[in-house]
């Protein structure tokens, strides 16, 4: 799933696998049910998960062996991606005034 608009937290690529990530934990699903499912090692499963980027079949098997919907699932990576980054927080923000301008 590399994108050529990966951003420096991964891009979408990233963002979709943690959102499988996140889903599994909330439905309480563990690696070896996933392996089950997806007929590959505990092993092979835990690095998936824990990588930035996969090959789209892979994902596809992954998507559905959690019981979601690939196509659903990077929809929302796409928008999570493009959302604008939080502003820091240690650097005030006052009317008028953008960082890098006196």
């Amino acid at each position: 799933m590399t994108n050529a608009n990966d951003q420096t937290d991964g891009g979408v690529g990233a963002a979709a696998i943690r959102r499988i990530r996140i889903h599994t934990i909330l439905e309480g699903l563990t690696i070896e049910h996933i392996a089950q499912r997806t007929g590959v090692c505990r092993e092979t499963v835990s690095r998936r998960l824990k990588s930035t980027d996969m090959r789209i079949d892979d994902y596809m098997i992954l998507c559905h062996s959690v019981g979601m919907d690939p196509a659903a699932n990077l929809d929302e990576a796409i928008v999570e991606s493009q959302r604008a980054p939080s502003p820091d927080p240690a650097w005030p923000q006052t009317e008028g005034m953008r960082p890098g301008r006196g």
